[in-house]
């Protein structure tokens, strides 16, 4: 985690440690920082997802078929075709049903 977060770019780095480490509010980070608070909430944003990227790329390809299927995952286009034995659904019957008004 510690060598993740070094490799952010050092406006990133910087705001995620003043929030998540040292526990600033984000205007104590921003009149640490020296920027707004709009910036802070921006850089705290792209830095925790790009922290999130990298931790998910990290992750050998061995270790996913060991965890139990998330039934969130499963594509809702597939859901709706079985639920409809076969048939797709259309969302968009239901404006042409107003439309037929």
């Amino acid at each position: 985690m510690y060598e993740t977060i070094a490799q952010l770019p050092q406006d990133f780095r910087e705001t995620l440690v003043a929030i998540d480490v040292l526990g600033l509010s984000y205007r104590e980070a921003a009149r640490a920082l020296g920027v707004r608070e709009a910036t802070i909430t921006t850089r705290l944003f792209r830095a925790r997802k790009q922290i999130a990227g990298r931790l998910t790329a990290e992750r050998a390809p061995s270790e996913a078929p060991n965890e139990p299927p998330n039934p969130r995952d499963r594509d809702p286009g597939r859901a709706s075709v079985a639920a409809a034995g076969g048939e797709q659904t259309r969302p968009s019957g239901v404006l042409r049903s107003r439309q037929a008004r």
